[in-house]
């Protein structure tokens, strides 16, 4: 550490970034319009979008913060507000997906893993009544006419 002693800079809070699958906290100083800087998750919850005080030291172009941002109470413009947001929850997204582990199926033969599907399409978990008439194989199947003697209203001659 040099020799300087930590001054306050006002910073945008940026959300979560991804850097080889971990999380960081993304910061842009000089009140959002420097270069972003990815630093270690820390203490507290900050909100996309606005300004907090950092105490800060730097020394060969490297930014130290000193204890924990607080808030400053403002904000970004509303344009780079919306941008870092999106980037945010884009980070998120990817972050959810990478902990999302493929289902096991390597492990279970293919015949075992699709054999309640084979038992829903051919109707087999549920018996057939023999008092039933078998189902129409297609919907909107039109049936014949009636015969003449069990039709209502039918003359008999």
């Amino acid at each position: 550490m040099t020799g300087t002693e930590p001054h306050e800079e006002r910073w945008a809070y940026g959300g979560i970034r991804l850097l080889h699958a971990e999380r960081m906290f993304a910061w842009l100083p000089d009140s959002g319009n420097g270069q972003e800087l990815l630093l270690v998750p820390m203490k507290g919850s900050y909100t996309v979008g606005l300004l907090y005080r950092v105490w800060v030291t730097r020394a060969d172009g490297r930014a130290i913060v000193h204890g924990w941002p607080r808030y400053a109470n403002r904000r970004v413009e509303p344009g780079l507000a919306a941008l870092l947001r999106a980037e945010h929850y884009a980070a998120h997204t990817r972050l959810a997906l990478a902990r999302i582990k493929p289902p096991p199926i390597g492990r279970i033969a293919l015949d075992e893993a699709i054999e309640p599907v084979r038992v829903i399409a051919r109707g087999a978990d549920q018996p057939r009544r023999p008092d039933r008439p078998p189902r129409l194989r297609r919907r909107g199947a039109v049936l014949g006419p009636a015969p003449a003697e069990s039709a209502p209203g039918a003359e008999r001659r």
